[in-house]
C-alpha cells in the first residue's frame, strides 16, 4: 500500500493547518485511517492542537513530540522534516482523502 495520500494530507495539514486541518475534520478523517501509525500519531496531535487553540507549526509539533516523549526510533525529527516538505499538491487533498478511505 502506498503512504503517499496520508503523507500528502499531513504535509499539507503542516504547511497550511488553517485551511487543511478543518477540511479534513469536515470530511471526518480519523486517525485509523492512516496506515502508518506515526502518521496517526501526528494527525491525533494536530487535531488535538487545532482544537486548543494552539499554534501550529513544525517547530512547535516536534517541541510537543519532544515533550510528551514521543521522539523514537521511527518517529524522528529527519520523519518529520520529510512530511513537512513532502511535495503535496493543495489541489488533491480530497483526492488524497478519498484514497485513505478506500484502503479500509
Amino acid at each position: 500500500m502506498s503512504l503517499g495520500p496520508e503523507k500528502s494530507v499531513l504535509s499539507l495539514m503542516l504547511q497550511n493547518p488553517r485551511e487543511f486541518i478543518p477540511r479534513a475534520i469536515g470530511k471526518r478523517l480519523k486517525p485509523r485511517e492512516f496506515i502508518h501509525p506515526d502518521h496517526a500519531t501526528i494527525y491525533k496531535i494536530l487535531l488535538e492542537e487545532f482544537k486548543e487553540g494552539k499554534q501550529i507549526a513544525l517547530v512547535a509539533l516536534v517541541q510537543d513530540l519532544l515533550d510528551r516523549g514521543m521522539i523514537s526510533r521511527t518517529l524522528t525529527l529527519p520523519f518529520l522534516a520529510d512530511l513537512y516538505t513532502f511535495a503535496a499538491t493543495p489541489g488533491h487533498f480530497d483526492g488524497h482523502l478519498m484514497r485513505m478511505r478506500g484502503r479500509e
